[in-house]
């Protein structure tokens, strides 16, 4: 009977879980990666990427660097440009993490 009581329990937990999940429309689509890298004398590297991606529904957009801290020292003097419609808009940067910041911004954790 405890059993029972335990099973029914659990089974509504999992049902009013699933109906509050939300779904999301939000798409991505990379539809070209272009990027030029120049070694300088001083053994840094300039690196600029430029993506032509489609996303719709949101505007969070995540890159993830995995750095090896015995050969590299990090990544500095980040930012971020929106050049849609043939203008360069820059970003902040947002020194706070979010999941969703407001548009016209970027977080960079260079630790």
């Amino acid at each position: 009977m405890k059993l029972k009581k335990i099973l029914t329990g659990f089974i509504i937990t999992i049902t009013l879980i699933l109906l509050n999940s939300t779904s999301s429309e939000a798409s991505l689509h990379l539809k070209n990666l272009d990027f030029t890298a120049q070694i300088n004398e001083d053994g840094s590297m300039d690196v600029v990427e430029t993506w032509d991606i489609n996303i719709s529904d949101t505007n969070t957009l995540y890159k993830t660097f995995k750095i090896d801290k015995t050969k590299y020292s990090g990544i500095s003097n980040v930012f971020v440009q929106d050049i849609t419609s043939g203008t360069n808009k820059n970003f902040k940067k947002s020194d706070i993490w979010q999941y969703h910041l407001d548009k016209g911004h970027y977080f960079g954790n260079m630790k």
